[in-house]
């Protein structure tokens, strides 16, 4: 992430990957910037720009989409998506255009008469397409929604502490999230304070031990004593230079049992409610 001012920019790093069961199809999409403006003074908003590209990996079919910035000086729609489809040949096959905050549309790509043939990038002035379709909608909002930060039923769902069977170092039990959620901002700015705190301790805590072992020539100890998260593993992506983490299983199984490992870290204790 970049701070610069009144603004925030956030950076993502990596692809998702997703893969369906039925079909096999392999995809990976990497992602766009999210800025937030008016971080210090202002009604807080929302842009997402840059360039996303989605792979089929199974079929070799490409989807290159653009998030177009917020201009003052721009006639343009807000939120703007334009996007192009092509097959494992590089021939164009269908474009998109939308917003990406209420609606996407397609049109499949019929005929290109353009120098050098089907595969030139975007749309020409001799490219036939057939009729809009709609790809994606966003659903109707609830009433209030406006009072809950603009979530959606499901984004608020997310956060609900009634799932039974829950792991105790799952996020949805920080004391802090659940006071801010109430309204006790004062409390739960005290509350994620220890907690981070106590985070640093650990870490801290951890890092000497590691550096005693080393010292004494006890390689594997320092090699146990290093943090390994317990449900994912990090691994080279086939699809990518980078390291990605995968799962490695347990997590379901533990949760279906209702019996997790007696050894998880004990996350959120040190975020009681303030004095």
């Amino acid at each position: 992430s970049k701070f610069r001012g009144k603004y925030l920019q956030i950076l993502p790093q990596g692809i998702a990957h997703l893969v369906f069961r039925n079909s096999g199809s392999h995809y990976t999409c990497s992602k766009v910037t999210t800025t937030i403006h008016n971080i210090i003074v202002g009604k807080l908003w929302v842009d997402q720009s840059g360039e996303a590209k989605i792979v089929n990996h199974t079929t070799g079919d490409v989807c290159h989409l653009k998030y177009y910035p917020y201009s003052y000086f721009s006639k343009d729609v807000t939120r703007k998506v334009t996007g192009v489809v092509y097959d494992a040949n590089k021939v164009a096959r269908y474009h998109l255009h939308g917003t990406w905050d209420n609606r996407m549309e397609y049109q499949k790509v019929l005929s290109t008469a353009a120098p050098g043939g089907p595969g030139v990038v975007g749309k020409t002035p001799n490219t036939q397409l057939g009729p809009v379709q709609v790809a994606w909608e966003k659903s109707s909002v609830d009433d209030g929604y406006d009072q809950r930060y603009g979530f959606c039923a499901l984004a608020c769902a997310m956060n609900d502490v009634s799932e039974e069977g829950m792991a105790p170092t799952d996020s949805r039990h920080r004391p802090d999230q659940r006071l801010m959620e109430e309204g006790n901002f004062e409390e739960a700015n005290i509350v994620k304070v220890k907690l981070e705190d106590a985070q640093r301790a650990r870490r801290r805590q951890r890092e000497a031990q590691i550096a005693e072992c080393e010292s004494g020539g006890r390689s594997a100890d320092a090699q146990q004593a290093r943090y390994r998260p317990r449900w994912f593993e990090s691994v080279d992506d086939p699809q990518s230079t980078r390291v990605m983490h995968k799962y490695r299983g347990g997590y379901w199984e533990a949760k279906a049992a209702g019996q997790w490992p007696g050894d998880l870290l004990d996350l959120w204790s040190t975020g009681a409610r303030a004095e």
